[in-house]
């Protein structure tokens, strides 16, 4: 959001006087904000670093609550609520065609890096359709806009575009309840691992093995690249698509056939 609207956030977790704030990105939000007790940069780094000094970025967050007695292991059950409403939402979704099972495609992320190609995509669901016989439901947020339409004008079959059109509950309940969930390295991803959903995951420069799903039923696709993953914002190459755009649609096909 806006500056603005920023502002207005904070002033409105500030006035909600916590009694714990912790601080994930090691920044001075948790002392801003008041509360009691804070973690962020200095309470939290030599933990982090004796309990967790690499793996995947679920554990080394979760290492932050060990000073307050709270010891997560290595097997955490997400809770993504869910509402009634979402489950009627994506019932009516379902019930347009019982017979086919669906799968979800989220081509959208916020760098141009992590964004596998909108044709690729539109290809690999014409695919899926021909191969597995289901039906394409492309979901986003509102910034994912023009690439949901893209991925569904260029199928050859019909897919039905939900971008910006889902909560994160309606979006947990529809892949909780899919054949396959086919993502980027984005939100919708980390969505998608927390109710365990299966899922091709198709990485670019960033590290699967620090933002990777935990379901257990996942791929991770990514490029064939010496300087991989790099976790640069700009790629040496080419600024605009970098190394994602060496991943063809066979290879993810290949990924999702394992899975189904």
């Amino acid at each position: 959001g806006s500056f603005a609207d920023r502002i207005k956030f904070f002033l409105e977790l500030r006035s909600n006087k916590y009694d714990l704030a912790i601080g994930l990105r090691n920044n001075m939000l948790p002392c801003l904000l008041g509360a009691k007790c804070r973690a962020g940069f200095v309470g939290c780094l030599i933990n982090v670093f004796k309990k967790r000094k690499s793996g995947h970025m679920v554990w080394r967050h979760l290492s932050k609550l060990c000073p307050y007695g709270i010891d997560a292991g290595d097997k955490v059950n997400f809770y993504v609520p869910i509402r009634k409403e979402d489950k009627i939402f994506v019932d009516g979704i379902l019930n347009k065609d019982k017979n086919k099972k669906i799968i979800v495609i989220c081509p959208g992320a916020k760098s141009n890096l992590k964004r596998w190609g909108a044709v690729k995509y539109a290809k690999l669901a014409d695919e899926l359709v021909n191969e597995f016989k289901c039906r394409i439901v492309i979901a986003g947020d509102k910034n994912d806009t023009e690439v949901c339409r893209q991925v569904a004008s260029g199928m050859d079959g019909k897919g039905e575009n939900l971008c910006g059109n889902t909560t994160i509950g309606s979006l947990a309940e529809l892949m909780k309840r899919s054949l396959l969930v086919v993502t980027n390295d984005s939100a919708p991803l980390h969505v998608a691992s927390a109710v365990n959903a299966p899922i091709v995951a198709i990485f670019g420069p960033t590290d699967y093995k620090k933002y990777g799903p935990l379901s257990y039923k996942s791929r991770v696709v990514r490029p064939e690249t010496s300087c991989g993953p790099c976790e640069k914002s700009l790629c040496k190459d080419e600024t605009d698509i970098g190394c994602i755009k060496g991943i063809s649609v066979d290879k993810v096909m290949k990924a999702a056939k394992e899975i189904l």
